[in-house]
């Protein structure tokens, strides 16, 4: 269904009316990516950022310490308001200018994958959406989103290096899972170039020599923050509000959506086809894998691939993927009066 078209929504946001209405278009014709200088390229970047009405906060802390952090959601809002948080945390103290700008970058992106990707807010801790992704597509998720904000940040600063070099973003640049150094800039076709970095990527956080191996990888921290967030949500743990729930999975569709919110896609081949390569989790920690499989059996879901995917769910209740993403957007908490107030949660905080 196309963007733009509008359906009338009936009962699917428990709390909230919801009328016809027409959701916001923010596509424009791709840009040529091989084709642009680096001023034009970052440019866009911020162009794209600014479309996403993300709020930049700088008086809470950021998740794990980061100079900054994006919250996607709050799940039932203290004084009430829009679940919605689409804010970026940020910490100048004790940072330099170019830690702070890296960061920030990072988290931009972050933001522009939550405005353009629907099945993103198939979150455990979004009230406005009674959609949920299961466990393992949840941690698909959230690896996916991460290599695509990695690469695209060293893309971005490669850019920047290009047009503008200075020495204190180099070493900063330098200090990132995925480098400047990584994006391969005698590749003609910046899909490619994308790709390269994005296996590195994966390479680098999921290999171990020997499974068995003790040591914590960057993969187990992301998957471990991932599966703990399913593990503790409020909701889902609340026999009231999780019987609304439907479990969906990631389509092959989202994935390509994941890694083209700016930039040349990164999942892709050269065609435009996914790579498979992306479609498949990476081998997890014994214990790790095991606290998934508890979360499928506490809910009931099944392998992945007996789940609906957001889009056909979306299509079996009469609704566009575009209305989808206005009413998550717009969703508004209001406590009940006679409530007794609860501490408001959302993954950035649980993680902390």
């Amino acid at each position: 269904m196309a963007l733009g078209v509008a359906y009338t929504i009936t009962g699917l946001f428990k709390g909230r009316s919801t009328s016809t209405r027409r959701a916001r278009n923010t596509s424009a014709a791709p840009l040529d990516f091989s084709r642009l200088s680096p001023d034009k390229i970052l440019t866009a970047f911020e162009t794209r950022f600014a479309q996403t009405g993300c709020r930049i906060a700088e008086d809470e802390v950021p998740l794990d310490g980061a100079p900054a952090s994006y919250r996607s959601f709050v799940y039932m809002p203290n004084d009430g308001g829009p679940t919605f948080a689409n804010e970026m945390l940020l910490d100048r103290d004790g940072r330099t200018d170019a830690q702070v700008h890296v960061s920030a970058r990072h988290e931009k992106l972050h933001a522009i994958q939550w405005d353009h990707v629907p099945s993103l807010h198939a979150s455990p801790y979004n009230q406005g959406s009674r959609y949920v992704l299961s466990p393992v597509s949840w941690v698909m998720a959230t690896l996916l989103t991460e290599s695509d904000a990695f690469v695209k940040t060293a893309w971005l600063n490669a850019q920047e290096l290009k047009q503008n070099y200075s020495a204190a973003l180099c070493d900063q640049a330098m200090t990132e899972a995925v480098t400047p150094m990584d994006i391969n800039a005698n590749v003609v076709d910046p899909c490619q170039s994308m790709k390269y970095a994005a296996t590195a990527w994966y390479h680098r956080f999921k290999h171990k020599d020997d499974p068995s191996a003790p040591d914590v990888t960057f993969l187990d921290h992301y998957v471990e923050y991932a599966i703990k967030a399913y593990e503790e949500s409020a909701r889902l743990n609340d026999e009231g509000a999780v019987g609304d729930v439907q479990f969906v999975r990631l389509s092959r569709e989202d994935i390509l959506a994941i890694g083209s919110g700016f930039g040349p896609s990164i999942f892709s081949r050269a065609n435009g086809t996914l790579d498979d390569s992306f479609t498949l989790l990476p081998y997890l920690r014994k214990d790790l894998f095991a606290r998934l499989v508890a979360l499928e059996d506490k809910f009931g879901i099944g392998p992945d691939a007996n789940l609906p995917t957001l889009q056909d769910a979306l299509a079996n209740d009469g609704m566009s993927a575009a209305d989808y993403m206005h009413a998550s957007r717009s969703f508004h908490y209001t406590p009940a009066s006679s409530e007794t107030p609860s501490a408001e949660q959302s993954y950035e905080t649980l993680m902390r």
